[in-house]
C-alpha cells in the first residue's frame, strides 16, 4: 500500500471511530503532514483519496469537511461506518442481500453465454476448495471460492458485471475466512457450489438462478447459526438453545411486506376450491364463516362444494388413526371429492392441516395424499410445508420452527410437544426434520426453503419461482413470523398454481387463513354469543399436554364447575370399563341442572410399549370420553361443549354430537379456539367450542368459558 493510501486510510478510521464526525472539519494540511509524519504532498493525494470517495469534500477558502455515510460513492467505506454503527452480522446480511440482487442475475446470464474455458475455470476452483476444505486451508478455500464466483461474472459476456463484483469480491475476503473456519460451513459451500456448476453445465438460466439464490440462502443461514449464533440452523448444526425473547429472535430481519388479504380474495374468486383434509378439528380456529364437515359421503361434499367462500373443511381426524388406517381414509376421501368435484364441474386444491407444533402423520399423509392425486391425473410438483402459526407463538425462521413458552421462545425440537409418545421428533430445523421422519429417504439437502428474505425481499414473485422449479413432489419449507409473511407466501403460491404447478400443503392454522383470503378477526363478542341460549355448559377434556393441566387449574378457580373424572386404569379394565363409563356420565348429566361441568380423564399419561400402541390406548380413552359426553348431553341438553384437546374435540363432534355439516363462526381468543355451529341434527344450534391441548395462556380456558357464559 503507497503511502497516500496508507494514510487514507488512517484519516477514514478517525472518521468512522467518531473522532471527525460528519460535517466536522479536518485538520490543516499541514497539521495532518506534522501529526503523521509525511509530506503536504502525501496528505494532498491521500485527501483526494478520500474525496474521489465522497467521505470529505472541499469548500474553498474554508477547508475539508466530512460528509455524512449516506453521500459516500464508494462501497468499501460505506460497509466500514455500517460495521462499526451496527453489529458486524447484520452488515454481513445486508452485504448477501446486495450480492443476492446481483448474483442471481449473474448467474442466469452465465448460463446463456458461458463456455466451455468458463466451465474449466469452475471446476478448477471447485477442485481447489475441495482440496483446501480437506487440508483446512481456510486462506485456499476462501481464494478458490471467490474465484468461482468471479469466473462467473466474467461467463456473462457483459464487461459491467465483472467490475460491478469487484468491491465485493474486497469485502468478501475478510468475512468468508471467518465463515469458512468452520467445518459445516465449508461442507455447505461446496454442495450449494456443485449445484450452481451443474445448472451451468447444462446451460440452464432458471436452473443457475435459483441455484446461486439457494446457496446465498445457505450463506445468510451458516452467517446467523455458527457466527451469529442466533435464529437460522442448518440441518446439521447444533441449534441455539433458547429460550430467547421473541424481539431477539426477530432482530435484523428485512422489513415486512405488508400485503392485504383483499389481495387474495381477488385471485380465489372463480378459482379452484382449497379443501382442507384436517387432521383433528383445530384447523378452524384462524377463520370465520367456513363449512366443516365430518363426513365425506357424495351430498356432503357437493353441499361444501356450493358453499361460498372458496374453501371447506373435511375433519378426517387422522391424528387419530394408525399411519395404515390415516392413509386409506385419506384416500377415500380424494376418490370421494374427486367424483363430487366432477359432478359440480369445479376445480380444487388439497391441503393437508395439521399441528403447529409439527405432531402428525408426517410423511405418510402428504405421501399418500400424492399418490391418490396422481391416480386422478393429478401428479403432485411441490409439497409446501409451513406450520407456523403465528397467533400462537409458533414461526419459522431460517427454516427452524420455533414455540412460544412461558419462559420465551424455544425451538420446536426442546417443546414438550417434540415429546409426544405418538408423533415424537428431534430436529427443529425443518429441512433435518424432513430427512428424521422420512428416516432418510429425503435428504435435508435435497428439501428446498423459502426463507424470510426471499418473502420479504423478493416477494411473491420469488416464491412463485421456487415452487415452478420443484418437481416429483419435492418438499419446500417456508419461514414465516407474521401473517403478512403468509400472505405474500399465498400469493406466490396461487400465482405457480395459476401457471400449472400442481402444489399439496401440509400447513398450521395460520396458512388457512391467509390462502383464504381473510383478515385476522376479532373474537365473538358478547352481542353474538347472546344468540345462544343460555344456561351451563360440558367441558370434556382429554389433552394430557401439561399446558392443559395448568389450565384446568385455572378454570377450577375462576369458575367452581363440578368435575367428574374417568380412570384411565379403570377404562382399560374390560371388566370395570363400561359401568365405570356409565356411573360417571349419569352424573355428569345431574350436575349440569346446577353447574358447568368438567368431564375429563385421569391426568397420569398412560402409553405404550411404541407409538402404534400408544395411539391404540389413545383410541381407546377417546372412545370412553365420547360415550360419556353423549350419554351426558342425551340426558340432559347442555348450552355449549367446549372439547379441549385435538382428537377429543373431533371425536366428540363426531362420535358424541353426531355433527356432519358446521359452519365455523369465529374464535372466543385473538386468533384462536374456534366455535363451531352444527347446521344439521340433533344438536343443530348448540355452540360447539374446539380448543386444542397446544394453545393459549394459563388463563385461556377460563377466558373462553367467561366468554360463553357472556
Amino acid at each position: 500500500m503507497s503511502l497516500p493510501d496508507a494514510l487514507a486510510e488512517r484519516l477514514l478510521a478517525s472518521i468512522i471511530d467518531g473522532s471527525c464526525p460528519p460535517g466536522s472539519a479536518l485538520p490543516a494540511e499541514a497539521e495532518l503532514a506534522e501529526r503523521f509524519a509525511v509530506s503536504r504532498l502525501t496528505v494532498r493525494e491521500a485527501v483526494t483519496a478520500l474525496r474521489v470517495q465522497g467521505v470529505v469534500r472541499i469548500e474553498r477558502g474554508r477547508g475539508t469537511y466530512v460528509n455524512p455515510p449516506d453521500r459516500w460513492t464508494a462501497l468499501d467505506p460505506m460497509i466500514r461506518a455500517a460495521t462499526a454503527a451496527r453489529p458486524s452480522g447484520i452488515v454481513s446480511e445486508s452485504l448477501i442481500d446486495a450480492r443476492r440482487l446481483l448474483e442471481t442475475g449473474a448467474a442466469e446470464l452465465a448460463a446463456a453465454h458461458r463456455t466451455e474455458h468458463h466451465l474449466r475455470r469452475l471446476r478448477e476452483s471447485l477442485r481447489r476448495m475441495r482440496e483446501a476444505d480437506a487440508a483446512a486451508d481456510v486462506a485456499a478455500f476462501v481464494a478458490a471460492d471467490i474465484d468461482f464466483h468471479g469466473t462467473i461474472m466474467l461467463a456473462t459476456g457483459n464487461a459491467f458485471i465483472p467490475l460491478m463484483f469487484e468491491p465485493f469480491e474486497r469485502l468478501l475476503v475478510d468475512g468468508r475466512r471467518e465463515t469458512s473456519a468452520v467445518p459445516e460451513i465449508r461442507a455447505h459451500a461446496l454442495a450449494e457450489h456443485g449445484k450452481v456448476l451443474r445448472a451451468l453445465e447444462d446451460a440452464d438460466p432458471g436452473a443457475a438462478r435459483s441455484a446461486m439464490h439457494d446457496h446465498l440462502d445457505q450463506t445468510a443461514t451458516d452467517l446467523r447459526t455458527h457466527v451469529l449464533g442466533v435464529r437460522g440452523a442448518t440441518p446439521e448444526a447444533p441449534m441455539p438453545h433458547g429460550p430467547m425473547p421473541l424481539e431477539e429472535l426477530m432482530a435484523g430481519l428485512p422489513p415486512v411486506r405488508e400485503t392485504a388479504p383483499a389481495a387474495i380474495a381477488e385471485q380465489l374468486a372463480g378459482g379452484p376450491r382449497l379443501v382442507l383434509l384436517d387432521d383433528d378439528p383445530t384447523g378452524t380456529q384462524a377463520v370465520s364463516g367456513i363449512p366443516v364437515l365430518t363426513s365425506w359421503a357424495a351430498e356432503d361434499l357437493r353441499w361444501a362444494l356450493r358453499q361460498p367462500g372458496g374453501a371447506f373443511f373435511v375433519l378426517t381426524n387422522t391424528r387419530s388413526l394408525s399411519a395404515a388406517d390415516a392413509v386409506a381414509r385419506n384416500r377415500d376421501v380424494v376418490d370421494a371429492l374427486a367424483a363430487a368435484a366432477a359432478a359440480e364441474d369445479v376445480d380444487f386444491v388439497l391441503a393437508s392441516r395439521s399441528d403447529s407444533t409439527l405432531r402428525g402423520h408426517y410423511p405418510a399423509e402428504t405421501d399418500g395424499l400424492a399418490a391418490a392425486l396422481a391416480e386422478h391425473g393429478r401428479p403432485v410438483d411441490a409439497a409446501v410445508i409451513v406450520p407456523a402459526f403465528p397467533d400462537a407463538g409458533r414461526v419459522t425462521l431460517g427454516s427452524v420452527h420455533w414455540a412460544r413458552t412461558a419462559a420465551g421462545m424455544l425451538p420446536a425440537g426442546r417443546t414438550e410437544f417434540a415429546a409426544d409418545a405418538s408423533f415424537g421428533y428431534r430436529s427443529s430445523d425443518l429441512r433435518a426434520w424432513v430427512e428424521e421422519k422420512t428416516g432418510g429417504r429425503i435428504a435435508a439437502a435435497d428439501v428446498r426453503s423459502i426463507d424470510v428474505h426471499d418473502l420479504r425481499t423478493g416477494g411473491p414473485e420469488r416464491v412463485a419461482e421456487v415452487l415452478r422449479g420443484s418437481r416429483d413432489q419435492q418438499p419446500v419449507v417456508v419461514d414465516a413470523a407474521c401473517d403478512d409473511d403468509l400472505r405474500v407466501l399465498a400469493l406466490g403460491a396461487l400465482a405457480a398454481e395459476s401457471a400449472g404447478t400442481r402444489l399439496l400443503y401440509r400447513c398450521g392454522p395460520g396458512f388457512v387463513r391467509a390462502r383464504t383470503g381473510q383478515a385476522p378477526s376479532a373474537p365473538l363478542d358478547a352481542a353474538t354469543l347472546a344468540r345462544y341460549p343460555a344456561g351451563h355448559g360440558l367441558i370434556a377434556v382429554g389433552s394430557h399436554v401439561g399446558l392443559t393441566t395448568r389450565q384446568l387449574d385455572e378454570l377450577r378457580a375462576a369458575h367452581h364447575p363440578a368435575e367428574f373424572e374417568l380412570d384411565v386404569p379403570t377404562l382399560l379394565d374390560p371388566a370395570a370399563g363400561a359401568e365405570h363409563l356409565s356411573d360417571v356420565a349419569a352424573r355428569a348429566a345431574a350436575a349440569l341442572a346446577d353447574s358447568d361441568v368438567v368431564l375429563r380423564t385421569s391426568r397420569t399419561l398412560v402409553t405404550g410399549a411404541d407409538a402404534d400402541d400408544s395411539l391404540a390406548i389413545a383410541r381407546t380413552v377417546s372412545a370412553a370420553l365420547v360415550r360419556a359426553v353423549g350419554e351426558a348431553v342425551r340426558a340432559r341438553r347442555p348450552a355449549f361443549v367446549v372439547a379441549k384437546g385435538g382428537i377429543t374435540s373431533s371425536d366428540i363432534a363426531t362420535g358424541g354430537l353426531d355433527v356432519r355439516r358446521a359452519i365455523a363462526r369465529g374464535t372466543l381468543l385473538p386468533g384462536m379456539v374456534s366455535l363451531w355451529e352444527p347446521v344439521a341434527g340433533e344438536f343443530a344450534g348448540v355452540p360447539y367450542v374446539v380448543f386444542p391441548g397446544n394453545v393459549g395462556d394459563e388463563r385461556a380456558l377460563a377466558d373462553v368459558v367467561t366468554a360463553l357464559h357472556r
